[in-house]
């Protein structure tokens, strides 16, 4: 076990890695010593930690202020072209351009995004806003279940005396 305390984290991937252990990416040095110590390829001790902020706003929260950037994104596009669909409409029926911001315009495009939202999109920002959430509330259903499932077949191994 001293020889694994001398290495670096890199080399524990390495080794670990030659030893196909699971879940290695995601251990430390300390799980990684501990599951190349004992030669299993599960750690000594199941990790019961939970996933912690690593005090960068940004990195913490990159989920959900991805999921925001693509909705407004979105929504930029939808606007983008509905004002061009309302220009092409109104010259084909020979009326002038409607104003990008006058009111016409912009209560048939609130209408439209209402109408949009109701359908599937307002469901789907609901599941994805509630996964977020969760995740970032560190729920049990957002957890790995690969480290549940390591834990147990390690107990079924102990009950056995494998």
């Amino acid at each position: 076990m001293s020889e694994l305390s001398d290495m670096s984290k890199d080399e524990l991937l390495e080794k670990a890695r030659e030893n196909e252990i699971a879940g290695r990416s995601s251990m430390t040095k300390e799980e990684l010593q501990a599951a190349l110590g004992n030669g299993t390829n599960e750690p000594s001790e199941p990790s019961t930690t939970s996933r912690q902020p690593n005090g960068n706003w940004f990195h913490d929260h990159l989920l959900s202020l991805t999921l925001f950037g693509l909705f407004f994104i979105s929504w930029i596009g939808q606007l983008y072209f509905q004002y061009r669909q309302e220009v092409h409409e109104a010259l084909q029926h020979g009326d002038s351009a409607p104003a990008f911001f006058s009111s016409e315009f912009w209560v048939r495009f609130m209408s439209s995004v209402l109408e949009n939202w109701q359908s599937e999109f307002l469901q789907l920002a609901t599941m994805v806003l509630l996964t977020a959430y969760l995740i970032h509330r560190d729920s049990p259903q957002s957890r790995d279940s690969s480290d549940e499932m390591s834990a147990d077949i390690k107990a079924i191994r102990a009950k056995l005396g494998a």
